[in-house]
């Protein structure tokens, strides 16, 4: 699953930092929305191969130099929550799990199976995984 040398980087016991490196394993630096659908893949068949069924709910930010992914997916009905803002009082993008304010029209829900782009203080949203594709129909039928 992981490199021997991510293996040897773990640190800590928390499923996040194993998402994190998984990840990072399967070339987060090259493309991070390729790389967050293959984690998600490689967790669901892990469950299946040991008799278990695939339950993942996952919103996670990760950013590099110049941009901010993020990430809203669940295998289920019940995606954890994600909103953006660029409407905030110092200016800039604010995504964050909750609303920091209740003012609503300052946020945008988020949609469950999407993938966030946040760049040049501007950000887009696209489905993530396509439940259309073969590999993830034949997983979907599996579960």
């Amino acid at each position: 699953m992981l490199s021997d040398t991510l293996y040897g980087a773990q640190r800590g016991t928390t499923d996040s930092e194993l998402l994190f490196l998984l990840t990072l394993n399967n070339g987060l630096d090259q493309e991070p929305q390729t790389a967050l659908i293959k984690t998600v893949e490689t967790i669901g068949d892990t469950a299946r191969k040991i008799g278990i069924d695939p339950l993942v709910r996952l919103t996670a930010a990760i950013s590099n130099d110049s941009e901010l992914f993020a990430v809203r997916y669940s295998s289920d009905a019940i995606s954890p929550t994600l909103y953006i803002s660029n409407n905030t009082v110092r200016g800039g993008i604010c995504l964050v799990s909750e609303p920091l304010d209740e003012n609503g029209p300052n946020w945008l829900s988020i949609p469950a199976n999407q993938f966030v782009r946040v760049c040049d203080g501007d950000f887009t949203h696209q489905r993530f995984i396509d439940h259309s594709s073969p590999k993830q129909n034949s997983e979907l039928a599996a579960e």
